[in-house]
Order: structure tokens, then sequence, then C-alpha cells
């Protein structure tokens, strides 16, 4: 129902435009299928902005840099998400954003290092398996 949790967020974002919540999950799930990047970027501009220390808002919007093939900011970004971690912070998926960001910056041996960090967190990962074995990038 993918069409409807859109439409759900635009109303929310039409009574209340600054709501990070929302405007963070929208970016998020637009960056997950490539849709959209630029009006995703822009949203998750706006929750860094408002809340420069929350992990997931700044895993965001590097994932968005990401997607965009802006290594190097994503970089940058994803440096001061794993700076801000927290208990609430969805660990496992920062450190394996991380790892994808360090390899398309050329940095495979930080990239494993990452993705490990990932996979002891979420142990029957057959993806992160994947990545650290070959050394490589694979999309979902």
């Amino acid at each position: 129902m993918k069409r409807e949790a859109y439409c759900a967020y635009d109303s929310c974002l039409q009574w209340q435009e600054d709501n990070i919540g929302c405007l963070n999950n929208y970016a998020y799930y637009l960056s997950i299928e490539d849709k959209d990047l630029d009006r995703a970027e822009k949203m998750s501009y706006k929750t860094i902005k408002k809340d420069k220390e929350n992990s997931t808002y700044i895993d965001t919007y590097a994932w968005i840099l990401f997607k965009q093939k802006r290594y190097s900011e994503a970089r940058i970004y994803i440096d001061k998400a794993i700076e801000h971690l927290d208990s609430i912070s969805s660990t496992t998926e920062i450190y394996d954003h991380a790892g994808d960001i360090y390899y398309y910056n050329g940095e495979t041996d930080k990239a494993v290092e990452f993705w490990n960090k990932a996979l002891q967190l979420q142990p029957d990962d057959k993806l992160l398996q994947k990545k650290i074995r070959k050394r490589k990038y694979f999309k979902l």
C-alpha cells in the first residue's frame, strides 16, 4: 500500500510541514525506492537542521546522499551519525550504511569493519555475510 502511505505522508505534511518524524520517514522510504531523491534530500535536510544530534535523521540524510552518488558528502554525514549513536538508533542499519558508504569512497577495509559491526548485531543477515565474504557492496 505504498501509494496510500505516501498520500498519508503528504497529508500529514500539509497540516504540519515541519513534522520531522514524518519528513524523515517519508524521505527514507523514497530513498529505499530510489524515487524522487531530490525531494527526499530536501525533506531530510530539514530534519537534521532541526535536530542536529539525532543519529537516525543524520543517517537518513547520509543514505540519501549515497543514493544520489554523492559519496564524499555521504561519508561526512554517516560519520556524524555514528558520532551521535544512542540507545534508540537503529545501530545495525547505520553500521551497514556506513560500510556501503565507505566502500564507495574506496575504503574497503573500513567498509568491512562496519559491516562486521552490523553483523555482530544481526548475525543471521545473509546480505551482510555476503558483503563481508566478498568484500564488496551488494544491493538488496
